[in-house]
């Protein structure tokens, strides 16, 4: 089989994907699309080429003169396949997707365009993680997707040695510079800890791993992965570029000594990689220094997915016309469904993203897991895989399902979904669980008059044949249920059970959060609006600093998003609190939060209806963090995670908050709180494992 790279760019997955195809004794030629020429030390080069090297479109186009006709050309990116359409024209076209090309929305017409072109002229697509290939899915990809695993690459190498005297910190070049990394204040407690080991902290672009030079002079990946990370005792991995992926997928270390920052896409491809943390920058620190007392104990995973790309490969070159939905995850004995009304979102803001995601990534450690969501586009090619898988033999072990703040507007969408979950009840005895995040179409202080009767509408129709199909429906919390229970009665005919799948903790972001200061934070993490009141607390403060000692450090942080800053400001002014010394009104997320004090408590102390009956996806961010927080008597935070000890429950009123505060901040309600006994117990492997008991078959009558 001769086969033709074509690329825009010479980086580490170029290396990556020669080292794969030369081991089985094939030598591709090798085609730089800046330079607009064939490039690279025999034999990367097609001997026919003249002495000067420049490519000759004509005779690209009169292949009855090119000697050495590829059987395939094989795009690494969406940009160099746009670009091999015309160079290459006539020859089976396989194009590479790699992290970030599909990363626009449909509204984007230009790139749209680009990927339908694409798509329309590849023979198959090629991606490294299954998310990548539900975007492409998602975009209206007609084409055959097979999946590559990068994790099994043959170019396993451990360059690092523990008494290396450096700290590698590797991030793409392409989209920012070192600078902007080092202002991170998680960056800085890693140059602390780099200090205190007697190492130092070097920042390296990842293309460093396989440069223009390294494949002109005919180096092996693995030999400059070796080069470039000696005297190295940790790489930590801060962007999920293409290069990154591959570099970090190729090493095989001891535990803890390559980092990857984590996302959607290192998750799964990391999986299969139980030498690497997977982890948020802010462990890093305390990763290094090896205080493993306060993190959590990374997740492993026995899952495999994928095929070698000589492989995968060999098998677009055999293949006969492969339907327009066929999608190779590898080699499959069963697999799991997870159904969403709204796309797997690679976020770290929000509570519902992250839910997904986590869900998501915590079914994929457990079984091989294919994503449907209600997107038409998504729903058609993906159930019809599916439908294949199930007529070969492949057992589908179970549905995960999850509803949307907003409801499914397609009734088509909806007729569907609840009747392939009939047919995998009736036919297959799938169990299946459907869980119901919130109901806040149904509540009228959340939604106007006007969106909720076109909310209703859609929302009734949802939910109705989405819990008659499933085999149970779950909540975030019991007293959810009770909640959903009263705001359906008259409405919809359901009755939730007291199944529960509270949120859960990433045990990625597990780590003690302190300052250096003595003294006592307060802190609210979360929205402002009509679901977040909590009027009670702000006059607390307003008590408690009217009433405060100078020289006592007490502070109250607001963790907001940048949109609602200004409703805390106006709610700060009518209490004579905005500007006060104490109080900071900050952004961001809690992996980005510092505090001043070494003391630190979490606010959790909502007034609206509806948040009483809610769980909040901020009372485990807290947790993870190792922060107890305060609720009122009788919330669902109180009964779930009361029995850890970090939760203090609260009277609702002025007075009582102020009491609580006062007490913290004398050191009179300390507590000993076990936080790497919580983190095992409250983690999102936990959770599959809940849902995995309350899953049922359906029952509905077909």
């Amino acid at each position: 089989m001769s086969i033709l790279i074509t690329t825009n760019r010479i980086s580490p997955l170029l290396g990556a994907v020669l080292s794969e195809v030369e081991s089985i004794g094939i030598s591709p030629t090798v085609h730089f699309q800046r330079e607009d020429r064939f490039v690279g030390p025999a034999p990367y080069k097609p001997p026919w080429l003249h002495a000067n090297d420049e490519l000759m479109r004509a005779r690209l186009k009169e292949t009855e003169k090119w000697a050495s006709a590829p059987a395939v050309v094989l795009a690494l990116g969406l940009a160099s396949a746009s670009k091999a359409i015309d160079e290459f024209a006539g020859f089976p076209l396989v194009t590479l997707m790699t992290p970030g090309d599909l990363d626009f929305s449909p509204q984007n017409r230009a790139k749209s365009r680009t990927f339908a072109a694409v798509n329309r002229h590849s023979s198959s697509f090629i991606f490294v993680n299954e998310w990548e290939m539900t975007k492409a899915v998602s975009l209206g990809s007609t084409t055959p997707h097979f999946l590559w695993n990068p994790a099994d690459l043959s170019a396993h190498v451990a360059p690092l040695h523990s008494d290396g005297g450096k700290i590698a910190v590797i991030y793409d070049d392409s989209k920012r510079v070192a600078t902007d990394i080092e202002t991170d204040s998680a960056f800085d407690s890693l140059k602390d800890t780099a200090e205190q080991l007697g190492k130092s902290v070097e920042f390296m672009p990842a293309n460093s791993f396989y440069w223009y030079s390294d494949f002109m002079m005919g180096r092996k990946f693995a030999n400059v992965l070796r080069l470039r990370l000696k005297d190295v005792s940790h790489a930590l991995f801060v962007d999920e570029d293409a290069d990154s992926i591959i570099s970090y997928a190729s090493m095989d270390n001891e535990p803890g000594e390559v980092m990857v920052a984590s996302s959607v896409a290192a998750g799964l491809i990391c999986r299969e990689k139980p030498n690497i943390a997977v982890s948020s920058t802010d462990t890093w620190a305390a990763r290094v220094a090896g205080t493993v007392e306060v993190l959590a104990d990374l997740p492993e995973s026995s899952v495999s997915v994928g095929r070698p790309l000589v492989e995968i490969l060999d098998s677009i070159m055999e293949a006969q016309v492969l339907p327009d939905y066929f999608e190779d995850f590898g080699d499959l004995d069963s697999f799991a469904v997870f159904l969403t009304v709204a796309a797997v979102e690679n976020r770290s803001d929000g509570a519902r993203p992250q839910r997904i995601r986590n869900m998501y990534l915590a079914l994929s450690r457990s079984t091989p897991t294919i994503q449907v969501n209600l997107d038409p586009t998504v729903l058609g090619r993906r159930l019809k895989l599916i439908r294949s898988w199930l007529d070969n033999g492949i057992n589908c072990e179970v549905v995960y399902g999850e509803n949307s703040t907003t409801p499914v507007q397609s009734v088509d969408a909806v007729i569907q979904t609840y009747r392939f979950l009939d047919e995998l009840a009736s036919g297959y005895s799938t169990p299946s669980c459907w869980f119901v995040r919130d109901l806040h179409w149904l509540d009228p202080d959340l939604f106007s008059k006007k969106a909720a009767a076109k909310a209703r509408q859609a929302g009734t129709f949802e939910l109705e044949r989405m819990s008659r199909s499933a085999g149970t429906v779950a909540s975030p919390s019991i007293e959810s249920a009770e909640l959903f229970n009263e705001l359906t009665k008259g409405h919809i005919d359901i009755k939730f059970p007291p199944h529960e799948l509270p949120p859960a903790v990433s045990r990625e972001n597990c780590v003690l959060l302190r300052g250096g200061t003595a003294g006592t934070t307060f802190l609210y993490a979360g929205g402002i609006g009509d679901a977040y009141k909590m009027g009670i607390y702000l006059d607390a403060v307003a008590e408690f600093l009217s009433g405060h000692a100078d020289g006592e450090e007490v502070f109250f942080d607001f963790l907001v998003r940048p949109t609602e800053q200004s409703t805390l400001k106006r709610q700060l002014r009518d209490r004579r609190l905005h500007g006060h010394t104490s109080i900071r009104v900050l952004n961001g997320n809690l992996n980005e939060y510092r505090p001043l004090t070494a003391g630190i408590v979490g606010v959790l102390l909502l007034e609206s209806a509806y948040a009483n009956g809610a769980l909040p996806y901020k009372s485990v961010s807290y947790i993870e963090k190792g922060i107890p927080f305060l609720v009122y008597e009788g919330s669902p935070a109180h009964r779930v995670f009361g029995r850890h000890g970090v939760v203090e429950s609260i009277e609702r009123n002025v007075s009582d908050v102020v009491s609580v505060m006062q007490q913290i901040t004398r050191g009179e309600r300390a507590s000993n709180i076990e936080w790497r006994k919580v983190w095992a117990e409250e983690n999102w492997d936990a959770r599959i494992h809940a849902m995995r008991e309350i899953a049922a078959v359906g029952s509905r009558e077909v």
